[in-house]
């Protein structure tokens, strides 16, 4: 486990972790058009800044845990090739699921995106948790959305549109707009 106070990720490219989790006791800046990919390996943090256009890449599987996350901008995106029952992470701004269809990645909990959710590839689940989006939600060809396991809703909660890219209409479940 590497220990750090504060870390920033600014300019461009990407920082990804190699051999060991890492603990950041105060901020992770990731700003600019930069990425931080875990690359599998385990994250505690303080407070996550996800600035501007910033990205926090995961697989899916990762122990996480942020104190104060970013909800206001940048992007979570998960590229994971397995199943992952239960993602660490609740709270986006933006989140991306895309795995050329092999990612299967389900809800940890109540889960709530402030921005934009976009499945590009892969399968979501919503498992037995509520979903607030308050942006755009964006199904590509090809992915694939369970609904909730229950009577749990996906909730719009702002303004923006849903796409659904696929030849068949999408089941979201219980709607709530």
């Amino acid at each position: 486990n590497k220990d750090f106070q504060n870390v920033t990720k600014s300019n461009s490219g990407t920082l990804q972790l190699i051999a060991s989790a890492v603990d950041i006791d105060g901020t992770l800046t990731i700003s600019g058009s930069t990425t931080v990919d875990l690359n599998g390996q385990g994250l505690t943090v303080g407070t996550l800044d996800n600035a501007g256009t910033g990205t926090l890449l995961l697989e899916g599987g990762e122990a996480v845990t942020i104190t104060t996350m970013d909800t206001a901008e940048g992007l979570v995106k998960y590229d994971g090739s397995g199943t992952y029952g239960s993602l660490s992470l609740n709270n986006y701004y933006n989140v991306e699921f895309n795995n050329a269809a092999t990612g299967d990645w389900t809800a940890g909990g109540a889960m709530d995106v402030n921005g934009t959710m976009t499945l590009t590839d892969g399968t979501f689940r919503q498992g037995g948790n509520t979903l607030n989006v308050g942006g755009t939600f964006s199904i590509a060809n090809g992915a694939v959305f369970v609904k909730a396991t229950g009577a749990q809703a996906l909730t719009f909660d702002n303004t923006g549109d849903l796409t659904d890219g696929n030849g068949t209409a999408v089941d979201l479940g219980n709607v709530t707009i």
